[in-house]
């Protein structure tokens, strides 16, 4: 009977190399993928940045179109005099805006309008859930802080302090620090309701707000970071003064970096009131036309006189709201 001839043995299996060899290829793509998809993921991001802005200033001109002024940068209470402990207790402009965001029964709870302070609101507990809901419009996707801000915290009557919700968006006070004496040259002042026909520099070249974040700027060398949506309270910002940075920010400091511009007047330093974000940069501001721009942390930034508007950089410029300087593009 002949013998039938030997089959060869057949491998099922990988060696060695093999595997390391598909490995290796694998790691070589996910290190060309990874970089990739997270670039993908941050321009998603940056994206709904740049459309919660765009609804803020939508509800900004609906709130005009009611009302016929803008909303006050933050508003005290009228049943205490400005002596009083409660001087700065104020509900801030973005709850002016709540029913112009799909949120009318929040801020009739809230009742900013009524005599009550918000120094009020934070000591009772059935407003406290309140002032700690977090609202999406008012917070950047790529912003990785705590949805509640303790770094400012407010302060209640009983000296208490409670954390409340962040927003990464404060309304532009102005270009310079005159705040520290209770002026603001922007869109967004104490009490002071101002008129789309006050921006006399034209509403595509002032802005309406920009972007904070929760990570601490370079240039601080105090409590910094993400505003809230409710508004300020005196002495609010846990260690500092700048409760009013709450909602408010300043186009003084260099965006993002927090460096000082400024060439010889005045020695005052304020990056906890400036503007910031996490996008790699520059930050998204909404002009008061209310188109929205990716502004450059390299766009000239300087103050040559504090006093003389002449003397400013473009990004001075464009916090002031009736400076009379011509701007280009930026």
């Amino acid at each position: 009977m002949p013998r039938r001839p030997h089959r060869q043995a057949i491998s099922l299996g990988f060696t060695l190399i093999e595997l390391l060899v598909v490995i290796a290829i694998i790691a070589v793509l996910m290190a060309l993928l990874l970089p990739a998809v997270q670039q993908a993921r941050e321009a998603a991001r940056r994206m709904q940045c740049r459309n919660n802005l765009k609804q803020l200033g939508l509800a900004i001109h609906n709130y005009h179109d009611a009302h016929s002024v803008l909303p006050p940068g933050f508003n005290r209470s009228q049943s205490f005099g400005r002596a009083s402990y409660v001087d700065d207790s104020a509900f801030g402009w973005p709850v002016m805006l709540l029913p112009y965001l799909e949120q009318a029964p929040l801020y009739h709870q809230l009742a900013p309008n009524s005599p009550d302070p918000l120094q009020l609101a934070v000591v009772d507990p059935a407003k406290v859930p309140l002032l700690q809901t977090s609202l999406p419009v008012f917070v950047c996707p790529s912003d990785t802080g705590d949805v509640l801000n303790s770094d400012r915290a407010l302060r209640g009557f009983n000296g208490s302090t409670v954390a409340v919700a962040k927003a990464n968006y404060v309304g532009c006070g102005g270009g310079e620090v005159h705040h520290r004496a209770g002026f603001w040259d922007g869109v967004f002042s104490l009490v002071q309701c101002w008129k789309f026909r006050d921006i006399t520099d034209g509403l595509s070249t002032t802005f309406l707000a920009g972007e904070r974040r929760s990570r601490k700027v370079s240039g601080s060398n105090n409590v910094v970071g993400a505003g809230v949506w409710c508004g300020t309270t005196t002495f609010s910002v846990v260690g500092s003064d700048d409760s009013q940075a709450n909602v408010i920010g300043v186009a003084w400091e260099q965006l993002n970096t927090g460096a000082h511009p400024e060439i010889g007047q005045s020695s005052v330093r304020t990056p906890a009131v400036g503007f910031s974000s996490e996008h790699v940069g520059g930050a998204n501001f909404v002009l008061c036309d209310g188109s929205v721009r990716f502004v450059s942390e390299n766009i000239e930034a300087s103050v040559g006189d504090f006093n003389d508007v002449r003397t400013w950089g473009v990004y001075q410029l464009l916090g002031k709201k009736d400076d009379g300087q011509p701007i280009g593009d930026f």
